[in-house]
């Protein structure tokens, strides 16, 4: 009787063994999420874990913070520019690239902000997030177009 059972709980284990290998990598995959404060550090500080992830099939989502603009809006676009097609280079779809769009320099004004509703003015003069952004840019190693239109942004 003791037998029987063993074989049970063997042939349960061979059935689980050979469930997780028939699936593969679906089984282990994870959800990755980078937070980054400005543009580029995600990848100056992420970009072997963001590479890693986006190669073993794991769902990863990269959120800027701010908008990199302390040295003006143009730069602000630069650098977000820069930093779609530096990910884009890395694999990843600029579906899973979010902007949040605060000022670059003002979120310690914002934490410390009196209401909820208090307007905070960006070193580069800035009171509003960038919002939606018709631009692209073509990667230079793919050739793909890329959207710099962010998918989401806290206003």
């Amino acid at each position: 009787m003791h037998l029987g059972r063993w074989t049970t709980l063997s042939r349960f284990a061979l059935f689980a063994i050979l469930g997780v290998i028939a699936t593969g990598s679906q089984a282990l995959a994870k959800n990755i999420m980078v937070f980054a404060p400005h543009p580029d550090d995600e990848i100056l500080m992420s970009a072997g874990a963001i590479a890693d992830g986006i190669t073993r099939g794991d769902t990863v989502t990269v959120v800027v913070v701010t908008n990199g603009d302390i040295s003006g809006v143009a730069k602000g676009y630069t650098r977000e520019r820069e930093s779609v097609a530096a990910l884009a280079y890395l694999g990843l779809n600029d579906q899973k690239i979010v902007f949040l769009g605060y000022g670059d320099g003002s979120t310690i004004q914002i934490y410390k902000a009196d209401t909820d509703t208090s307007v905070i003015t960006s070193p580069a003069g800035q009171t509003q997030t960038y919002g939606a952004r018709a631009s692209t840019t073509i990667t230079p190693t793919t050739g793909r177009r890329v959207s710099l239109r962010p998918r989401r942004s806290c206003a």
